[in-house]
């Protein structure tokens, strides 16, 4: 069999999800096909997986590092052309959905070449979510039910298991769903990292790691932590910042208070078990974040619970995992309220939370990532259910 892999992205998460993709199906087929967008993509993909990128097949797909929806569908069906795989997996829907979507309700078919052969991830689904809401939602929702319907997807995968498992009742359309996969982390020593990051021995550390876009919610922690009743709680920021902000500026004076500690700059893969294990909770105040966070998954990683904004999938996960605690979307006094009922929580509940972050963390391994992701390309036979997998702590 010659199975193509489409992926022509080469910012955020997008690499290292092919990378993982491309590993999970190398041994599953005769020729795997990697339909890129060259640039520096190849050159990251092969510090990932030296070995993989050394087995498969390369087809350039653009040249283009920016694609509006209709260049992206249009790029995707030349390489299958030109290619001329037996299946299809692509590792980000996303880039075409909402261009096939609103085609499809205005009566305008998927191409044939793909019809009937589509498989992949799409990591965002508001149009399959009946929680979303608007006109362009409602658009594209009828338009997906209409390809639903002519079979042009074979298989989806989704991240979020709570609409897998109700678009799996409604047998509309084939789907798995997908583990937010992380790395093995190596285990290090809790108080060394701490020394390393330079985080006072009777501080409590509360990360906020990654990039500060603004949804992400790094002003709530800065104006949370700026207010008193947080005991020795410290702020730890672990990422890059923006050159000139008011984030910045305000941070800074944080850390001249010492109520903040800051290691700007691009966390390398070899240092993030480091800088998680410097931590004693994991801040995830994302507005109005849809769909899941790989923070989470690595928060879960290194065992460190977490207080995350109530809003759509993180915040249902929190709850209904147990990994700590949650605040009204968008609410510093809320994210201050929380701050300070994790940092004060009783022996009990941090163990209750311990179990529930080792749960899920078990949940989302490799060897889970890479199981669903051959179901999604269809080259497994497994019918294991979604609720299956996700069994509640205590009655797995």
């Amino acid at each position: 069999m010659r199975l193509l892999v489409h992926e022509i992205r080469s910012e955020g998460h997008h690499v290292p999800w092919a990378g993982m993709v491309l590993e999970s199906l190398i041994d599953q087929v005769e020729e795997l096909v990697f339909s890129h967008g060259g640039g520096e993509q190849l050159s990251m993909l092969r510090d990932l997986s030296p070995s993989v990128m050394s087995r498969i097949t390369l087809h350039k797909a653009t040249d283009r590092t920016m694609l509006n929806g209709r260049d992206s569908l249009a790029a995707l069906v030349n390489a299958v052309r030109q290619v001329e795989p037996d299946r299809i997996f692509v590792n980000s829907i996303d880039d075409f959905a909402s261009h096939i979507f609103r085609s499809a309700a205005m009566g305008i078919g998927a191409p044939r070449s793909l019809a009937g052969r589509l498989h992949g991830l799409y990591l965002r689904p508001r149009p399959l979510d009946k929680t979303a809401s608007g006109l362009g939602i409602a658009i594209k929702r009828f338009g997906a039910r209409r390809l639903f319907r002519q079979d042009v997807f074979s298989r989806i995968g989704l991240l979020d298991e709570f609409l897998e498992a109700s678009l799996r009742t409604e047998a509309e359309i084939q789907t798995t769903w997908i583990p937010d996969f992380y790395r093995p982390l190596p285990q290090v020593d809790r108080e060394e990292a701490r020394a390393e990051m330079g985080i006072p021995v009777d501080r409590s550390s509360l990360l906020f790691f990654g990039v500060p876009h603004r949804r992400k919610g790094l002003d709530l922690a800065i104006e949370a932590f700026d207010r008193d009743g947080l005991g020795n709680a410290v702020l730890f920021v672990a990422g890059k910042l923006p050159r000139e902000s008011d984030v910045r500026d305000r941070l800074a004076g944080l850390v001249e208070e010492g109520r903040a500690i800051v290691r700007e700059g691009f966390v390398a893969e070899s240092d993030i078990a480091t800088v998680f294990a410097a931590a004693d909770r994991v801040l995830i105040p994302y507005r109005k974040h849809y769909g899941s966070s790989s923070v989470l998954t690595l928060a879960a990683a290194a065992g460190r619970p977490v207080i995350a904004s109530d809003h759509h999938l993180v915040g249902r996960r929190v709850v209904e995992h147990g990994l700590g605690v949650v605040h009204r979307d968008e609410d510093v006094d809320s994210l201050h309220e929380a701050i300070r009922t994790s940092i004060d929580a009783a022996p009990a509940r941090i163990e209750d939370w311990r179990r529930g972050l080792e749960h899920w963390a078990g949940l989302n391994e490799v060897s889970r990532f890479r199981s669903a992701i051959r179901e999604v390309a269809g080259l497994t036979n497994s019918t294991t259910q979604v609720f299956d997998r996700l069994a509640v702590r205590g009655e797995a």
